[in-house]
């Protein structure tokens, strides 16, 4: 069966809930469900009611959405019915409601279309919740613009009996001096991100709503799986705005508690991106005082601002607390990897760590290296070369000294990298 809210389940009780009650009266999905294929452009608008279920006290409304998905005008008629026979607690029109019938029409660029049902009130102060039924159909009409009906075709309406005397609820913080329903807690309730939230993966969230008799949502709900203990029930009551704003941090319910552990997790990345910064070379080349310095963090990354050098010249860097730890200062950047300066020292080890290992001979005695104006590394020497005709030729290449440290001899060619 189709159920009015599939996150939520509630123990079972003698008494019909009003939210079971709506999962009885509802008709399972025919058409166009979780697996169906994905429309097209060219396949006709797709309209179906936008949940299984609806609440509303005695003597209210309840405004009753249909949805249309896919591009298009469309069209659908709407009716409301008495359930089948031997339902439980089923309503009755013109006794229980008032009957409603009618055709929906949606233009090109309209997604939504609203009706009303009306609950009449009685004098039983002490009867159970009673249902009935709204049903979609697809007009007679060939005039009718080309329509599918989707999988939520049928809907239940739950009219909820009015409390006696000195228990009726109103609802003082949402807007409104009507009785609360339990249906505008439950509104109230989806939009929130606490609804459908558990810090488990594949946890399910029990789920139970009420309204005090102080005119208030209570909300009370926990989180379980297979393989985990049960987490206890957290209750939370408060206005119709204090359950669009509550949220599930670690399977407690706060108002603002997102907002806070981020500010909090903020904070500690700042200062993890300030120690990290007093401890690499930049911040010693460029000085220590932050007041030249700013370290602050954003998307999970430290943010450094700083200038150094005489005139000073502004430098940035953006990276993880351990990159900043690594930071330098050459040449008027923040970099995790400065070139090593060219000097001839520098640019003999360089050659003597790289890969070229059949020239002539590795000994420096056998080959020039100096620096060049630029400044860049020079090496002269002889290498050897198999084709076409085995000889020992002139060689030579100038550039940076990570490139002396991986020249190759590429057959009495020196290159950097591979040859």
């Amino acid at each position: 069966m189709t159920n009015p809210h599939p996150r939520r389940r509630r123990p079972s009780s003698r008494a019909l809930h009003p939210l079971a009650l709506c999962a009885a009266l509802a008709l399972p999905a025919l058409t166009g469900g979780l697996f169906a294929a994905p429309a097209s452009a060219n396949d006709p608008p797709e309209v179906s009611f936008s949940r299984s279920s609806y609440v509303m006290n005695e003597g209210q409304d309840a405004t009753v959405t249909v949805k249309k998905t896919g591009s298009g005008e469309a069209a659908v008629n709407y009716t409301t019915a008495d359930p089948a026979s031997g339902t439980n607690n089923p309503a009755t029109a013109n006794t229980d409601y008032t009957p409603a019938s009618g055709q929906l029409t949606f233009d090109a660029d309209e997604t939504e279309k609203t009706f009303t049902v009306s609950a009449l009130t009685d004098s039983d102060l002490t009867e159970s919740s009673e249902g009935l039924i709204v049903k979609l159909s697809l007009p007679d009409s060939s005039d009718a613009p080309e329509t599918e009906l989707g999988s939520v075709r049928q809907a239940a309406v739950v009219i909820l009996n009015v409390v006696p005397a000195g228990s009726t609820t109103t609802q003082s913080g949402g807007g409104s001096s009507s009785a609360l329903t339990v249906q505008q807690c439950l509104d109230a309730w989806d939009d929130s991100q606490a609804s459908g939230s558990c810090p488990w993966i594949g946890a399910r969230q029990l789920f139970r709503m009420t309204v005090t008799s102080d005119g208030e949502c209570s909300v009370s709900t926990r989180c379980t799986n297979s393989r985990k203990s049960p987490a206890p029930w957290k209750t939370v009551t408060g206005s119709l705005d204090d359950m669009r704003n509550l949220e599930n941090c670690d399977g407690r319910l706060e108002i603002g508690c997102i907002a806070a552990a981020q500010a909090a997790a903020l904070a500690a990345l700042v200062a993890d991106c300030e120690d990290a910064w007093d401890e690499n070379d930049a911040s010693q080349q460029c000085g220590s005082s932050y007041g030249d310095h700013s370290v602050t963090a954003s998307n999970q990354q430290c943010e450094v601002s700083t200038s150094c050098g005489t005139p000073a010249v502004a430098a940035s860097f953006t990276g993880s607390p351990g990159e900043v730890k690594k930071l330098d200062y050459c040449d008027s950047q923040l970099s995790t990897s400065c070139p090593a300066p060219v000097t001839v020292e520098n640019c003999k080890a360089a050659w003597e760590a790289s890969p070229v290992t059949n020239c002539l001979d590795t000994v420096l005695g056998q080959h020039v290296v100096s620096v060049t104006n630029g400044p860049k590394c020079a090496v002269d020497t002889q290498c050897h070369r198999s084709s076409p005709d085995p000889q020992y030729i002139g060689a030579w290449f100038r550039g940076t000294v990570e490139q002396v440290k991986i020249l190759n001899n590429c057959n009495g060619t020196l290159k950097a990298g591979s040859c």
